[in-house]
């Protein structure tokens, strides 16, 4: 597991505020933790997040065999990505960060003791939600539209004018994405309009985002765009990944069509709340 891209090219003012009083693992148990980490379709985004240093990462015990590690991603910090066996050691870590709304589970057996402990600790009921995983063992099912090509590093002017949905930043923002990853979109006049992006990685797994502008769903962009960033992406021995939740139909059907096989995914819990609540020590009621 390569880690010579830890930290480099990406903007650190995108990074998650420090959450005092954590253990916040530096460069050498970054390295450490991701080796801990055991490659798989549901961890592709945390790992590749830790690896293209775009995260902070907490732990309770020793990095390299933690109780508990809790990933907070650069601009997904509603939603950090939780690891381990020891509940508790989960909830010390989350009852101290700030501003997270839905935690991401993906280790089994952590939602049920966990859900509790919030209830407890938040005074509010916790829903429980499966994600949905995807991955693609063979070719992509081919679609193709003229609109979509390969997006790089020359068209960073345009998708930088862009909006800022369809801008790709799996890899921490739009030059690392754009000089790294694999990016499959659609420019429409000096606008990118649709777009299908590779999240960093940190083994063979590689999890896809995908966003397309409000008038312009619905015209299979965005299954052209990940047939597209597929086989870029396969050609490098990569294996492409797809996660959604229950409710993006959209989303579930562009993986389908495409040839996703549905696999085993994490889990969310969801305190209840007014919408837009974050939970952490900056709420006044936790």
């Amino acid at each position: 597991m390569g880690m010579s891209c830890l930290g480099i090219g990406v903007d650190r003012t995108l990074l998650p505020p420090i959450a005092p009083s954590l253990n916040e693992v530096g460069p050498r148990e970054r390295s450490e933790l991701a080796g801990w980490i055991e490659d798989s379709p549901r961890v592709a985004l945390a790992l590749g997040s830790l690896v293209g240093g775009f995260s902070r990462a907490y732990v309770v015990g020793d990095a390299s065999r933690p109780r508990a590690a809790v990933i907070h991603i650069a601009e997904a910090t509603a939603e950090p990505e939780v690891l381990g066996s020891d509940p508790a050691a989960v909830w010390s870590i989350l009852s101290r960060l700030p501003g997270w709304q839905r935690p991401h589970l993906l280790t089994d057996g952590l939602a049920g003791p966990l859900s509790r402990l919030m209830e407890r600790g938040l005074k509010v009921p916790v829903r429980r939600e499966k994600d949905l995983q995807y991955i693609l063992r063979a070719a992509p099912v081919d679609h193709q539209d003229a609109r979509v090509r390969r997006i790089t590093i020359a068209d960073r002017e345009i998708v930088e004018r862009s909006d800022r949905l369809t801008q790709p930043r799996g890899h921490g923002d739009v030059r690392t994405t754009l000089s790294r990853g694999v990016v499959g979109g659609a420019v429409v006049g000096d606008r990118l309009v649709s777009s299908v992006m590779s999240c960093a990685w940190g083994g063979v797994h590689v999890n896809l985002g995908a966003a397309t502008a409000k008038d312009w769903r619905g015209q299979g962009l965005a299954a052209a765009e990940t047939v597209l960033v597929c086989r870029v992406l396969q050609e490098r021995g990569l294996r492409p990944c797809w996660c959604t939740g229950p409710q993006n139909l959209a989303s579930q059907r562009v993986a389908e069509k495409v040839g996703f096989e549905l696999v085993e995914g994490g889990e969310y819990l969801i305190p209840e709340g007014p919408p837009g609540r974050v939970f952490g020590p900056s709420d006044p009621e936790t």
